[in-house]
């Protein structure tokens, strides 16, 4: 009797040890796994967009731009300038820029840097982003939301859909500036233009097309979108395909458009987003032939250094087309830079439009 109950005690013995070894042996799989993570994978965007994006010419969705060689001269050093024909093309674009501002001091650099290269500014605030001391100028390109209610101890605001369409139904905005442009910016603060690069975009396109451009994105949405965080840029035939429906709900307090059986989302690009689907339009992929992104979705300085944004950041995953992450990310015709601070806008423009290279044309100027 007790030489079988040892016989079974060894057998037990034997299957625990097994059973041991092998989680042992996955368990210290799993911890090299999450332990060179950091080095071997969990930082590397170039592996993941090999495997999984499949970033290569042939799966770029961008509008062709090869007719726009013919622009510039064959010398590397003319490459970035654009000859009188292109310039020509260039300034007879018609750009009206919707800027929402938090902050009324921040109201001069806009004006004294990129903002001032649209043809129209129109800045607009919520009242209930400004502290009840500040005044604003009083002109017409300025316009002040009033949609915060007082309630005990707190405010209620204005969702971000809700405040752009006050905007564009109850504003002098509507009266006047939006009949005469070919292209409408619609973007925060925070983000540096290179309107220059915008305006050579943009004349490969009809703005009597309906156009959606910008940076595409889902961030938990039922279509894709352009993020207002990097700037949304409609043609003069979306733009009016939004302000149709604007005008028929005549009302912006409501989520719901009943003409067209949908439930618009508290986020304005969103919004944006899901009106123009119904109409056909979806944002395009505005990415360069190699891949590179004209317009952001992080800070530069985020995107150019590698190690600085994990791929598996959530931009990553919300992003539509991925681009490379490191130096090689950005087209050299890039046009928005998002969250940038008042100085770093100062200093990308300093940059940008007074520096120049000894021996290089500076391609913003004209300039030697």
């Amino acid at each position: 009797m007790q030489s079988r109950w040892l016989y079974w005690l060894h057998w037990l013995t034997l299957i625990t040890g097994l059973i041991v070894g092998v989680l042992f042996a996955v368990s210290w799989e799993i911890y090299n796994l999450l332990l060179n993570v950091g080095d071997d994978y969990h930082r590397s965007y170039n592996v993941w967009s090999a495997n999984d994006a499949k970033i290569n010419g042939d799966h770029l969705n961008y509008v062709n731009m090869d007719s726009l060689e013919s622009y510039f001269a064959s010398d590397d050093e003319m490459m970035m300038i654009p000859d009188e024909n292109m310039k020509t093309q260039m300034n007879s674009i018609k750009l009206t820029c919707l800027i929402q501002v938090k902050k009324s001091n921040i109201l001069s650099t806009l004006n004294q840097t990129w903002a001032s290269r649209c043809n129209q500014s129109f800045f607009y605030f919520s009242s209930s982003d400004l502290p009840d001391n500040s005044t604003l100028p009083n002109v017409d390109n300025i316009a002040l939301i009033s949609g915060s209610s007082s309630r005990l101890f707190f405010k209620s605001k204005l969702s971000s859909w809700k405040l752009f369409c006050s905007v564009l139904l109850k504003t002098n905005f509507i009266k006047s500036q939006y009949s005469s442009a070919d292209w409408f910016l619609i973007a925060p603060s925070n983000v540096l233009f290179i309107i220059e690069n915008l305006r050579r975009y943009l004349i490969s396109f009809n703005s009597s097309n309906q156009f959606y451009l910008g940076l595409p994105y889902n961030n938990h949405a039922p279509i894709n979108y352009n993020s207002f965080d990097s700037g949304i840029v409609l043609s003069r035939a979306a733009f009016n395909s939004l302000m149709e429906v604007i005008k028929l709900t005549n009302n912006c307090n409501s989520n719901y458009l009943s003409s067209k059986r949908l439930s618009l989302d508290r986020r304005m690009d969103v919004a944006i987003g899901q009106i123009l689907n119904t109409h056909g339009v979806e944002p395009l992929d505005t990415r360069d032939k190699l891949g590179r992104a004209r317009f952001l979705g992080l800070s530069l300085d985020r995107h150019i250094f590698a190690d600085d944004l994990d791929f598996d950041h959530p931009f990553w995953q919300h992003n539509v087309y991925h681009f490379p992450n490191g130096p090689n990310c950005c087209s050299d015709h890039l046009i928005s830079i998002p969250d940038s601070s008042m100085r770093q806008i100062r200093f990308y423009y300093y940059l940008m439009y007074q520096v120049r290279v000894n021996g290089r044309l500076n391609p913003l100027t004209g300039r030697i």
